[in-house]
């Protein structure tokens, strides 16, 4: 289990704080504290994956703030019966096992994922094959910084509507704070 500190309060919430953990291991759990403004507890379904997400993500930078992370002495995040609403109306627990959106299913396909900080290149796959300005519009539409680039990869198949590639930003910050906003959106194929 991680704290977090140091969230703006007003842009996170459970779903938000999942898209940035969840690509160092499966999360379990997210509570946000009530008597400590923007600051959370995320349970990941393994040690390791939480000591990574320690690693690589104590001091960054998301919209504006200088988060914290640091290991709490909880084993587990409590299931939480009446969870708080958060400044977006959002409820202020959400328990994410089993959640499709976890990409560590088994440890096979846990060791092929490279595990890096933030930097300003995002790797995006299982997307329709789409124009460059829509995919823009999937940012502009979630309030997110606008990337500088989107580089499409060639389609192994033509069967797979699905697409891969890479949007890069000016600054690690604006791809860190787009993919806390776009990260597992659902996008109809064009």
């Amino acid at each position: 289990v991680l704290i977090v500190y140091n969230l703006d309060i007003a842009r996170f919430n459970c779903q938000k704080l999942f898209n940035l953990m969840s690509l160092y291991g499966n999360v379990n759990k997210i509570n946000f504290i009530r008597s400590k403004e923007g600051c959370a507890m995320v349970e990941f379904a393994s040690s390791q994956s939480s000591l990574e997400a320690l690693k690589l993500l104590n001091n960054i930078f998301v919209f504006g703030n200088r988060i914290n992370v640091e290991e709490s002495r909880k084993m587990f995040v409590e299931e939480i019966r009446s969870p708080y609403d958060l400044p977006s109306g959002d409820k202020s627990f959400e328990n994410f096992i089993g959640d499709r959106n976890n990409r560590f299913n088994t440890p096979q396909q846990a060791s092929k994922n490279r595990l890096l900080p933030p930097n300003k290149t995002l790797h995006f796959y299982n997307v329709p094959k789409m124009e460059d300005d829509a995919m823009m519009d999937i940012f502009c539409d979630a309030n997110a910084p606008f990337p500088t680039k989107v580089t499409w990869f060639d389609l192994k198949s033509s069967r797979g509507a699905s697409a891969t590639g890479l949007v890069e930003f000016e600054t690690v910050e604006e791809a860190t704070e787009a993919l806390v906003l776009v990260n597992n959106t659902g996008i109809e194929a064009m």
